[in-house]
């Protein structure tokens, strides 16, 4: 059995008693110094395995990436060309997809040609240094964006993701923001003559907003060149969007406040937050039967029927679903 605090605690009350000697006691010491070992030790090889793991995944998806570079090389980028041979990629054009990639070989590949030929445009490579703050250090690959990349980076998050296009953006001077909510209107009285109208307030509460970082790593071969910079801005810069919207959309919608989102509450999160039973949210309308199949046509009629008056104009209401509920259910109904 394992030796707990409380039995050594106990052995040392012991010897004072006369009841045990101090051999015991250090013998229930030394099991318990063992026994921390191996646990120490078993974390360790626990860590161990994790880093591995990690680190075969990034190889793959490095490996994927070169050989995609690679393609998108040695057909001098059809894929990314009209029947014209003018640029149809990603970014607006090709200059932007080549200084996207060479920013990439430049800050994650180490490549020294890749940088002068930036900043002999005036684009600055900036990495993450103060590892006290929490940023880590070039080397554990913290790299910077620089502000040029930026607009088109989120422009593409906006193709590829839902809910950042059907959000409203609250800009935050700071990483801390409180932005008020109103949470009851005023109240309309009928006083009679001579009779003082009776007071009312707008109730408003605040809303804590805190930024948090969020942050993708990749792995880019040092035998890339500046020659697949188009290639690696345009593979690179579409995954990164990609990824950042997909992970937008999954916290936005499905956010349930646990580590898998963040920390982030979206919108089924917070309805579910309500109540326990999903019955007393009156915002939600429980589907007949627990399958796609059993849903019928009066469930869609019943929803549309608690929204509040002011959603009626159909500027405001949409719906949201994926692409397997809409064919197998909407489109069938």
């Amino acid at each position: 059995m394992p030796v707990t605090l409380e039995q050594i605690e106990e052995g040392l009350g012991q010897i004072k008693k006369n009841m045990a000697t101090k051999t015991e006691v250090v013998e229930l010491i030394d099991k318990k110094i063992e026994e921390g070992e191996e646990e120490r030790k078993a974390a360790v090889e626990e860590q161990v395995n994790t880093a591995e793991q990690a680190i075969t995944e990034i190889k793959a998806a490095n490996d994927d990436l070169a050989n995609q570079v690679k393609t998108l090389v040695r057909t001098r980028f059809n894929s990314i060309k009209t029947t014209g041979n003018r640029y149809n990629g990603v970014w607006n054009n090709h200059e932007q997809a080549r200084n996207f990639g060479l920013f990439v070989l430049a800050s994650v590949g180490g490549n020294e040609a890749a940088k002068k030929t930036l900043e002999s445009q005036g684009i600055e490579t900036r990495h993450i240094t103060e590892k006290a703050m929490g940023e880590g250090t070039l080397t554990a690959g913290g790299a910077l964006v620089p502000t040029e990349f930026i607009p088109d980076l989120i422009m593409l998050m906006e193709n590829y993701g839902v809910f950042r296009r059907n959000t409203q953006e609250y800009p935050m001077p700071t990483d801390h923001a409180i932005a008020p909510e109103v949470t009851s209107g005023l109240t309309v009285y009928c006083p009679g003559e001579g009779t003082a109208i009776t007071k009312s307030d707008i109730g408003l509460r605040n809303v804590g907003m805190t930024a948090k970082k969020w942050a993708t790593l990749t792995a880019i071969s040092s035998e890339l060149t500046e020659d697949s910079a188009i290639a690696i801005g345009e593979l690179v810069g579409r995954m990164i969007a990609r990824a950042f919207a997909k992970k937008e959309d999954e916290v936005g919608f499905l956010g349930d406040g646990t580590s898998t989102y963040f920390g982030h509450t979206g919108i089924t999160g917070a309805l579910r937050g309500v109540d326990a039973t999903i019955a007393n949210i009156k915002s939600l309308v429980v589907a007949t039967g627990n399958t796609y199949s059993a849903i019928v046509l009066a469930d869609f009629e019943k929803l549309l029927g608690t929204l509040p008056d002011f959603a009626e104009d159909g500027l405001d209401v949409k719906w949201y679903c994926s692409r397997l509920f809409y064919y197998t259910v909407m489109l069938r109904l």
